[in-house]
């Protein structure tokens, strides 16, 4: 049966022979002199006729609203049909129907019944009622039920699928389906918690899933929320727990009593536990780094943030056994230092990836002695763009990765320098500011400095570090497996095109916050020159980011679209471009090029958008701060582009809710 058939068009008529005798009394009354009983038949009769529109407009609304599939509005219009006027039969049928196009065919059964019951025999419309619910009960007992019928295999795979609201709902549809998805062991397996509209349904089965979770999140300001895991943590029904994520959200309201419970149910949970995070930002029940590491004895990684002192949440280590298995530390805390920090890091002598936000820099001195095995290093920088510490063994000892601050809370630069000397041999990524502080900088500490063995760079320099940067771009002369090379606030541009002349390209190229003058012009362009004449074979360059530099100009955005292995590009505060020249670059650009990033720049209009219309594979794009743009351009690339998915656009003065909801429509994810 089809949706048509299911929805019957809205009552054109009414039954107005109420109507007709209602005023007949009025007339009747009138010739008798009987004015109050006059007055009283006409108001009934306004009332009738108001009620008898109000239910024409209610019906045909509803009848829109299941034509598109918005059925839970259409219910609200139909049963507003049915309080207005119960007596009438319009409501129940109209309700009826759109239970039955969403296949409800029990709630339409119900209906029907209930507007039998309610609405006299003799109504003309009364004989639909019955029709309804014969069609209705036809319909329910052929009906499939697929969850009931398919294998178990089948309905896990649907239900990780689903958010956490819609499994709530199909748990609450029958004991068969609520039986079935509780013994699926891969939807449970990674459940996250955040205030959702299913949150209640799913923690009254937390007994029966619990030991079906392995990774474990928990985003909510409810205490009742999370004092319901605790319970069922404790209880010991997470069988195979292997992470847990606590956020900021949920721990604000611990209590100490809380923190006890949470230590006794960590406890429960030892045997599987291996990756722990906590967030408990500017609450001071905090549970000790000395409890977590006492009762979650084969925890691996830690993840713990807080704005208090670390001497304040580190607790008693001295009664510690050492702990065998955490090898991945991320510590956040007030006022980290070297002797404060030095019980905890010889208590982990098996650490492999060490990132310490807010620190000084005595610490370098006790990460040096006290873990000979670590291999990734963050000091001070955004953990984020650090890898997992999933690097091999292997026989040499030695730091693989140095990531620290650019710009604020640096290493001091002769202890930088020193650091990298001591891992020169396996050092292969290095996120440094090499900016001089106040002390003088030995020219021993970079004059020889060596790091040929590089495959990702990104430094930031400043004034008065022209020497040691020119020592880094040296020191990479000889370096072939260069895969990210990013420099930020040099004013040594010559240098490092000079550099990347010599070297194969690296897959990802930034340059940001330069300022170097029109001597540096030509030798950009000879750069990205130099890549497109490449052997196919030969040519790696796939991303591309421009920030914010006066040497960037249309004659280097020519060559750089010339580069025919390009993937994504980001042009940023570019004001040495012209109009024509990125109309230039857009037109010649490769067209697997599938992502682009246009930021704060005022000479991008429509016209260029029109152009990226025609790149075949983009896939994403970014508009920020462009204020050319208009809803024109943005509508001809979205509809033209026809593999575009994901979209954000930013301050664009001139882009208006209008397109924006024409995106939406077209199903293009649009980014916040």
């Amino acid at each position: 049966m089809t949706k048509t058939e299911l929805a019957p068009l809205p009552t054109r008529t009414f039954n107005i022979d109420p109507i007709q005798t209602s005023f007949n009394k009025v007339e009747c009354a009138i010739d008798q002199h009987d004015y109050r009983q006059a007055v009283n038949c006409a108001s009934a009769t306004i009332q009738f006729i108001q009620q008898l529109l109000l239910l024409s407009v209610l019906d045909n609304r509803a009848y829109a609203l299941g034509m598109q599939g918005h059925f839970d509005d259409a219910v609200k219009d139909a049963e507003a049909m049915i309080t207005c006027k119960p007596t009438l039969p319009t409501g129940f049928i109209r309700l009826g129907n759109i239970y039955r196009m969403q296949g409800k065919q029990r709630r339409a059964i119900e209906t029907y019944e209930i507007g039998l019951e309610s609405v006299p025999p003799d109504d003309p419309q009364y004989p639909l009622l019955q029709e309804g619910k014969a069609e209705a009960t036809l319909q329910n007992e052929k009906r499939i039920d697929f969850i009931a019928r398919l294998p178990i295999e089948m309905v896990d795979y649907i239900m990780t699928q689903l958010p956490n609201e819609s499994r709530a709902i199909c748990l609450s549809i029958s004991s068969v389906w609520r039986n079935k998805i509780l013994d699926c062991a891969e939807t449970w397996c990674t459940l996250e918690t955040d205030d959702g509209a299913g949150d209640n349904e799913i923690i009254s089965t937390m007994p029966h899933i619990a030991h079906h979770v392995q990774d474990l999140t928990v985003y909510t300001e409810n205490r009742r929320v999370w004092l319901q895991y605790l319970l069922n943590m404790r209880s010991g029904h997470f069988r195979k727990i292997k992470s847990i994520t606590l956020a900021d959200t949920t721990s604000k309201h611990f209590s100490p009593s809380v923190v006890t419970s949470m230590v006794t149910a960590f406890w429960q949970l030892r045997a599987t536990l291996t990756t722990l995070d906590l967030d408990f930002d500017e609450n001071h029940a905090t549970v000790t780094l000395a409890d977590v590491l006492l009762v979650c004895t084969n925890l691996t990684k830690l993840v713990y943030t807080t704005l208090c002192p670390l001497s304040q949440i580190l607790g008693d280590l001295t009664v510690l056994p050492v702990h065998s298995t955490l090898n991945d530390l991320q510590l956040e805390a007030q006022a980290i230092d070297g002797e404060t920090i030095e019980p905890l890091l010889q208590q982990c002598p098996q650490m492999r990836r060490l990132v310490l936000e807010d620190c000084s820099d005595s610490v370098l001195d006790v990460v040096k002695q006290n873990c000979p095995r670590l291999k990734i290093f963050g000091y001070n920088s955004e953990a984020e763009e650090m890898v997992p510490s999933d690097y091999e063994e292997g026989h040499v000892l030695g730091i693989r990765a140095i990531y620290t601050s650019t710009c604020h809370d640096a290493i001091p630069t002769q202890k930088l320098l020193q650091l990298i000397k001591d891992n020169t041999e396996t050092l292969d990524t290095l996120f440094a500011d090499i900016c001089p502080t106040d002390e003088e900088v030995s020219e021993a500490l970079y004059s020889d400095v060596n790091l040929a063995g590089l495959k990702k760079l990104k430094y930031w320099s400043g004034p008065g570090g022209d020497g040691i940067e020119r020592a880094f771009l040296q020191s990479i002369s000889k370096c072939t497996s260069l895969t990210h090379f990013e420099a930020q606030n040099t004013t040594l541009t010559t240098a490092v095109t000079e550099a990347l002349l010599a070297l194969p390209p690296p897959e990802t190229f930034v340059l940001a916050y330069t300022y170097d003058g029109s001597e540096t012009l030509t030798g950009l362009t000879r750069l990205f020159k130099k890549y497109a004449e490449l052997p196919g074979t030969q040519q790696n360059l796939q991303s591309v980011h421009l920030q914010n530099s006066d040497v960037v100009s249309d004659e280097v955005l020519v060559a750089l679209a010339q580069i025919q292995t390009l993937k994504e590009v980001t042009l940023c505060g570019l004001d040495g471009i012209t109009q024509g020249g990125i109309h230039k670059f857009f037109e010649a650009i490769s067209k697997d090029v599938s992502s682009i990033q246009l930021l704060e720049l005022r000479t991008v209009a429509d016209s260029h958008l029109i152009s990226l219309a025609r790149i075949r594979n983009l896939t994403y794009i970014n508009l920020d701060d462009l204020s050319e743009v208009t809803d024109y351009g943005v509508l001809h690339l979205v509809d033209n582009a026809k593999r575009l998915q994901k979209m954000r656009i930013s301050s664009c003065t001139y882009v208006t809710q209008d397109a924006v909801n024409h995106i939406i429509q077209k199903g293009i994810e649009l980014e916040e």
